[in-house]
């Protein structure tokens, strides 16, 4: 409950304070957060994933298909037409996220996504680097936020396998 309280405090802090006070923005930016994360820690206390799991299993497949679809659309219609972000982000992020991990996905899809977390801790240390400093004006010439995207990761994958080699022979060195 307090974890919400400050949600909404923070909510007002981030996007109806006019004054773009920097400890205002900053406070907004962390109690949204903190709020997020305490619903991750609840639902990972008391087993949420694997009761919601055992609830889907229990309804057929064609069907499943379907109310995921019709839940989705309806979290992005209503995040962005009907409802403020206040109380639709938290809601629909932990959908989406569940949707996701029920998801029975196909052997290609999951080797795309082990190669992606094999080199999380690079995209998150570079990813701004990358999009603000380093190729700023390189990335941005894609115009379209698909592009833009792509070529962001594709910088990243290129500097961790050019970079492959220094790290092999340093740690040759290290020995």
């Amino acid at each position: 409950m307090v974890g919400f309280v400050v949600y909404c405090f923070a909510y007002y802090a981030r996007f109806h304070n006019s004054n773009n006070n920097w400890l205002c923005c900053k406070f907004g930016t962390t109690g949204m957060t903190f709020f997020e994360y305490v619903l991750g820690a609840v639902a990972f206390k008391h087993s949420v994933f694997s009761f919601l799991y055992r609830r889907w299993k229990r309804v057929v497949s064609p069907w499943r298909f379907l109310a995921a679809a019709i839940i989705l659309t309806s979290l992005l219609y209503g995040r962005t037409e009907i409802v403020p972000s206040l109380f639709v982000a938290p809601v629909s992020g932990f959908l989406i996220m569940t949707l996701f991990h029920f998801w029975k996905k196909p052997v290609f899809v999951q080797n795309v996504f082990l190669f992606i977390g094999k080199h999380s801790i690079n995209i998150w240390l570079t990813y701004m680097f990358f999009f603000s400093v380093l190729f700023k004006n390189l990335v941005y010439k894609a115009k379209y936020p698909l592009l833009i995207y792509l070529s962001i990761y594709l910088s990243i994958y290129l500097s961790i396998y050019l970079s492959l080699p220094y790290h092999y022979f340093d740690s040759l060195k290290a020995d």
